[in-house]
């Protein structure tokens, strides 16, 4: 029986499936860990300057009476989450956005951005990490349907609404505007109001996994403050 159990063992070993689906395991839980320790709301606002603390809170003010508080609650965890992967001070643009930025060089660089409709339907932008996230397991391979390039996520089979933008994007939106250009690619994910938990917490780990793309993303977050 021994030497049973020492045979599987060493097929198991030399299985190159098996020494993937224990990296993305690994990568999966140092994204969680990253994720689990996302900076709270009142940190968050700690990072502003008084006169954009105002304009937020009349923002959310304006938005829970269009969307309602489950809409507001889940800007502000995007919100939270985004500033923990990239902790440069953020921009505040109208409406319901904001923009978050990483240094680069003497200049910043922006590779998120968080916008809102007035119905509760909230729109994250990110670095396109498309093929990572399906080389690492996280979504499906895209099938085109009905002219659509559809992704699923992988553990769950639910669909996530995925656009991509870059340069030759017409009339880009302000919101991803920067993270476009210059040979970038932007993917803009769209979060219906009666998105699941599951299909919520693919984007953040779509948004952690981009966040790996540059040094310093999975160090503690920085404690910065506008002033």
């Amino acid at each position: 029986m021994a030497l049973f159990h020492l045979c599987c063992d060493r097929l198991r070993a030399a299985d190159p499936g098996s020494a993937v689906t224990a990296k993305r395991q690994a990568r999966r839980s140092r994204f969680d860990a990253v994720l689990a320790r996302a900076i709270t709301w009142a940190e968050f606002l700690g990072k502003f300057r008084e006169a954009d603390r105002k304009s937020l809170a009349r923002q959310l003010e304006a938005y829970q009476q269009s969307a309602g508080s489950d809409a507001v609650q889940r800007w502000q965890r995007f919100a939270c989450v985004l500033m923990t992967l990239a902790p440069y001070p953020a921009k505040v643009v109208s409406p319901y956005g904001l923009q978050f930025f990483i240094p680069d060089g003497l200049y910043r660089r922006q590779v998120y951005g968080l916008q809102a409709q007035r119905d509760g339907t909230l729109g994250v932008y990110v670095t396109n990490v498309l093929a990572e996230a399906v080389r690492e397991g996280i979504l499906t391979k895209p099938r085109q349907i009905e002219g659509q390039t559809v992704y699923r996520i992988a553990d769950v089979d639910e669909p996530l609404n995925i656009e991509v933008y870059d340069g030759q994007t017409p009339d880009p939106a302000a919101i991803y505007r920067a993270m476009t250009g210059w040979n970038r690619k932007a993917m803009g994910i769209t979060l219906m109001p009666s998105a699941t938990d599951r299909q919520v917490r693919a984007v953040e780990i779509l948004c952690a996994l981009a966040a790996s793309g540059w040094a310093g993303a999975e160090a503690q977050p920085q404690n910065q403050k506008a002033k």
